[in-house]
Parts: structure tokens; sequence; C-alpha cells
């Protein structure tokens, strides 16, 4: 018998043999040998155990695997398919849209007016083309003609907001200008106003400059004498002498005068 260590206790399984820690163990039993022999990938023997395994189904390893990787290849190549089939169906799609799409259309469209263009100058080409591609030249003038219609509406419209557009700012500057012209009307009127009020108050000041200052008989030259000894200076000397020949006091306190004072006003 090998040696082994104190603390271990020696079991021999499948010819070998097996350190286990001291504790109490049994030795194996021939179905447990010949399970830990399936384990292993030792071929299963059959024991000379009352029950016999020799009847029972042997487990392959390799065949499993073989199965599981085919089984594997199958779902591949199923998911494949299936990403395959979403693509097709995805750009089946995108063609449809494409097909639907205006840029498609515009260009089939402007395709046979090209084609159709050709009858303008040579009108023999009608009787020589197909159903069809006068159906398409049609709805194609059909569908410029009213594509046109509705730019022309677009610029009449943006035409005619352009047109209201200037013709409000006309009408805003009119009524700028014309509050601006109020505003120096008013102005103007209270110019006027104040320079009539001035030239009142200028007349009132010169009838009364003059009033003071002209002969009170005459209204119309200067004084420049004063009778003595009264000294009413209201006089111009030709008509105080006028009126001494009718009678020699003075016009204004009726005493008699004793002689005449000259005195220009201008001359202080």
């Amino acid at each position: 018998m090998d040696d082994a260590p104190a603390n271990c206790n020696t079991l021999r399984s499948g010819g070998q043999a097996v350190c286990t820690p001291s504790f109490h163990v049994r030795p194996a039993t021939e179905e447990e040998e010949a399970w830990l022999q399936m384990e292993d990938g030792i071929p299963l023997l059959c024991p000379s155990s009352p029950v016999s395994f020799c009847d029972a189904e042997v487990f392959n390893i390799g065949d499993e695997l073989e199965k599981w990787m085919q089984a594997e290849k199958q779902d591949c190549i199923i998911e494949e398919a299936e990403f395959v089939c979403k693509i097709e169906e995805e750009k089946e799609e995108e063609l449809v849209q494409l097909a639907n799409s205006k840029d498609v259309q515009g260009f089939l469209m402007m395709k046979a007016l090209m084609n159709g263009s050709t009858y303008l100058v040579d009108a023999s080409a009608l009787g020589e083309a197909d159903f069809q591609t006068l159906i398409s030249v049609q709805q194609a003038s059909k569908m410029l003609l009213q594509l046109v219609e509705e730019y022309i509406f677009r610029k009449l419209e943006e035409e005619r907001f352009k047109l209201l557009d200037q013709y409000q700012k006309v009408v805003s500057l009119q009524k700028q200008t014309e509050a601006a012209a109020a505003k120096e009307q008013a102005l103007l009127k209270d110019e006027i106003t104040k320079l009539k009020r001035d030239y009142r108050a200028l007349h009132e000041s010169f009838e009364r400059e003059k009033d003071r200052s002209t002969c009170r008989i005459c209204f119309v030259r200067p004084r420049d004498v004063l009778p003595l000894p009264c000294m009413h200076f209201d006089y111009c000397d030709s008509c105080l002498r006028q009126y001494q020949r009718m009678r020699n006091i003075c016009p204004t306190c009726r005493s008699p005068i004793s002689g005449v004072l000259r005195h220009n006003l201008s001359h202080g």
C-alpha cells in the first residue's frame, strides 16, 4: 500500500489513489464507479451488480454536440433568411415611395413633355404615337398648366401684396406729411396771432405816442410851442397862432396868453 499523509484517508477509485480528509468515508459502490467512469468519458461497463446498465441508453457527447451544432446552424440560417426578407421588404417599400415621390413623377412628366414637344413642329408624329404616350403627354401638359397657373396666381399675389405695402407706405407718409403740415400750420397761426397782437400793441402805442406828440388841434404837425404862463404843451405853433388871432387865450385852460415858448421834441 502506498504511503499517505497522517491526516488523509486513501480511497482508490478507478485505479487511482485519492487523498481525502480524515473523516469517516465509505468505499464507492460499483454503480457509483460506473457513473464516475461515464462522467470522465470512460466507456460504461456493465457491473456485476443485480441492477444492469447494459440495456440503458448510452449518452454520446459527440452525437449530442453535432445535433446541437446542426440546430444552431439551422437557427442561424432561419434568422439570416428572415433578415434578408426584411431587407428586401424595406427595399421594396423604398422603391414604392421613390416611385410615388414628386421628384420621380416630375421627372417622368418632364420626359413626357419633352417627347411631346416634338408634336409642335411635327404634327405627323401624332399619328405615329401610341395611345399611352398621348395620354402621358396630355396628363403632363395638364399638370404643367396647373403648375404654371398656380405660380402665376402666386406671382400676382406677391405683386398685389407688394403694391399694397407700397400704398400703405405712401398713405403713412402722407399722414405724416399732413400731421407735420398741420403742426406747421398751427405754429404759423400762433405766429400770425402773436404778430397781430404785437401789431395792435405797437399801433396802440404809436397812437398814444402820436396823441402825446402831435398837435391836439390839427393832429398832423408835432407839438412845438408852449403858451405862457400855463405852459400846456398840446399844440403846434401854426394852430396856436391861428387860435390866438381869434382869442388870445389857451385852448386848454382858457387863461390869457402872455407869450409863446417854442420847444422842439426831437431836440429834447
